[in-house]
């Protein structure tokens, strides 16, 4: 067979050109230190490749995160310590104050002391890193802390700030005001259980107080031969539930039901004697409260009890009877004071909102347990009253701050009231009856007060003219109303050295026949700025009483700055745990990803040179073979 040269030369070329890939392949590998530089030369090792760079540019990620949380963490510990030094200054200039050595002057010079350790908490409570400030909690680039003649107000929030510090797991790298100067401590807490009715738009996770109904499938029977099994699995509301039920087979009607304080689910079909069970072990009758046999066509469910969220309509609280918002609020904390109105609200949301733009430095809040609305004080330094403005608005939503249940225990910021025994206070009126009133152990709010003053009225003849109340109309305390004349003096006067008048706010004399009491139960924080502002105006006025109290509040202050640095403390050392794992774990990756991927350059440079001898031959053969000669032309 003939061998053209045309075959030869493609041949050669052919030869010549894989030649040249595989060294070009291995002065790749050796500059680079790679096995492959393109994922198609090695498809399942390419794949092993990118998932380990993956690993390990998350682990860079997390390391990155780890090392700014710690430095953070470990800048607000150090600005803790200082917060902890000045308490420990302050317990000190306390102890020197009261001691019977002090006089106006060292007083006085301890006051502008104090000021400027107040000055100095505010800086510490202001400082950055990195252009963030690190107590705001959420909002970093406003200052958490200001200082006017009101006291000092938090302007942060309870932020918590996450990064991922390994797959699937965060870790809170800040620390908020709320922890480390116990700013939002001051709150009206609520007392009424707003209990929301429900509806048809109820989201089912928000009955149970919030523990939800666990989705499933239901049977319901009817007594008369009718079966359906209703599948809810897919249900997110009570509408939804009431749906699928009436698209039943069985001819079941179902609505929501409000009576008597209890919302529920009720299923209606005449003639029958209706039984709800479960389908498949489930729970979900159950967690709609209709888990049950009627004896009869109605089939009344348990109360769902749904929990208070910021999107409940005001109309459907107190179980759907509402709750009038036309009276407003009357607030006082500290220097600022003025009403809230409330009348344009809707929901709770609104409510809540109304209360933070009214510019008396509130914010209102759901209780814990969603049942209640908490209105928190952003002041320390102030006092904080609520009362009515007119009608009733404040005591339906529970936010009062004196009340008539308010517990005799908690007055004078906790001080309370202490009866002796026998008489504690005596009422003059205006016709010169003396009342004798005689508290016990065994009045506990100021309801059962009220109650003790009108029984000794009664029982001096003068109980249809001399009327005791608790009074929450424009300010809060207890009320003494004197009619037993048309002119004359009411006076309420301690008994034999009993404080308790005082205590209660009534130690006063009128003309007018009425005694309007004091605010005596003031909503005040316990942190280390409310105990120094105390401290400097006890200071002014000698008050070593208030001195004392400040003494046994710094205890408290400083207890809790303990915990809250060896909380910081304790995720600082979770952090430098969890950076060594960290940089191990990318050492090991590295490792797999070197086996993976890296070359073996010997090999490869002892392969290249062979490569270049092998090259050189097919060139000299290439040079030999394709040489021209008359042949090729014929």
């Amino acid at each position: 067979m003939r061998v053209t040269s045309r075959y030869l030369s493609n041949t050669l070329l052919l030869d010549h050109d894989r030649q040249m890939e595989r060294m070009t392949r291995l002065q790749t590998q050796i500059a680079t230190g790679h096995a492959f530089s393109r994922p198609e030369e090695s498809p399942v090792a390419a794949g092993a490749v990118l998932r380990l760079q993956n690993d390990l540019s998350r682990g860079e990620q997390f390391t990155r995160n780890l090392r700014d949380g710690k430095t953070q963490l470990q800048l607000s510990d150090a600005s803790l310590a200082d917060v902890q030094d000045a308490a420990i200054r302050a317990k000190g200039l306390i102890l020197s104050q009261v001691d019977g050595g002090a006089d106006a002057g060292t007083r006085e010079a301890t006051a502008e002391e104090v000021e400027q350790m107040i000055q100095e908490l505010v800086s510490i409570g202001n400082r950055k890193v990195e252009g963030r400030y690190l107590f705001s909690g959420h909002p970093t680039k406003t200052a958490p802390f200001t200082r006017d003649g009101n006291g000092v107000t938090y302007t942060g929030d309870r932020g918590q700030i996450k990064l991922e510090i390994s797959e699937g797991v965060n870790e809170q790298v800040n620390v908020t005001g709320v922890d480390a100067f116990g700013a939002l401590s001051s709150q009206v807490s609520g007392y009424v259980d707003l209990n929301p009715a429900m509806d048809s738009a109820t989201l089912l996770s928000n009955l149970r107080a919030g523990a939800g109904v666990q989705v499933g499938k239901i049977r319901i029977t009817d007594g008369l031969g009718g079966d359906s099994t209703v599948d809810l699995t897919t249900a997110r509301t009570v509408g939804d539930v009431i749906t699928r039920i009436g698209a039943a087979s069985v001819g079941v009607t179902a609505s929501v039901f409000n009576s008597g304080g209890a919302t529920s689910l009720r299923l209606t079909k005449a003639g029958a004697n209706l039984t709800v069970t479960e389908v498949d072990g489930g729970s979900t009758a159950s967690h709609l409260g209709i888990l049950q046999t009627a004896a009869g066509a109605t089939l009344t469910g348990t109360d769902r009890d749904p929990r208070l969220t910021e999107e409940t309509a005001v109309t459907a609280l107190d179980n759907g009877t509402g709750v009038s918002l036309a009276g407003g609020l009357t607030v006082t904390n500290g220097s600022l004071s003025g009403t809230i109105s409330l009348a344009g609200a809707t929901t709770v949301r609104d409510l809540l909102f109304s209360v933070e733009s009214a510019g008396l430095g509130l914010e209102g809040r759901i209780s814990d347990d969603a049942k209640k609305i908490n209105l928190v004080s952003r002041v320390s330094g102030a006092s904080l009253r609520i009362a009515e403005n007119t009608g009733t608005t404040a005591a339906e939503l529970g936010v009062l701050s004196l009340h008539g249940a308010t517990t005799l225990s908690s007055l004078n910021q906790g001080d309370g009231v202490a009866p002796v025994s026998g008489t504690d206070f005596t009422i003059t009126t205006r016709n010169g009856t003396l009342v004798s009133v005689d508290l016990s152990s065994s009045q506990s709010t100021l309801t059962d007060v009220v109650t003790a003053i009108n029984a000794a009225a009664a029982a001096a003849g003068v109980g249809a003219t001399l009327v005791a109340s608790v009074n929450n109309t424009g300010a809060n305390g207890l009320r003494i109303v004197d009619t037993t004349a048309l002119a004359g003096t009411t006076t309420v006067a301690d008994f034999e050295g009993s404080p308790v008048a005082q205590q209660l706010g009534i130690l006063k004399s009128t003309t007018t026949g009425t005694i309007q009491g004091d605010d005596v139960n003031p909503v005040r924080p316990v942190n280390i700025f409310q105990v120094l502002e105390d401290f400097h105006d006890a200071l002014l006025v000698g008050d070593t009483d208030t001195m004392d109290k400040a003494g046994l509040q710094l205890d408290t202050v400083l207890s809790d700055l303990l915990s809250s640095r060896a909380n910081v403390g304790a995720r600082v050392q979770r952090l430098e745990f969890t950076e060594v794992r960290t940089e191990d774990q990318a050492i090991r990756t590295q490792q797999t990803l070197s086996e993976r991927w890296d070359v073996d350059l010997t090999r490869a440079i002892t392969e290249l040179n062979m490569q270049q001898v092998a090259f050189q031959g097919l060139l000299q053969s290439m040079g030999v073979t394709m040489q021209s000669s008359l042949l090729n032309y014929l």
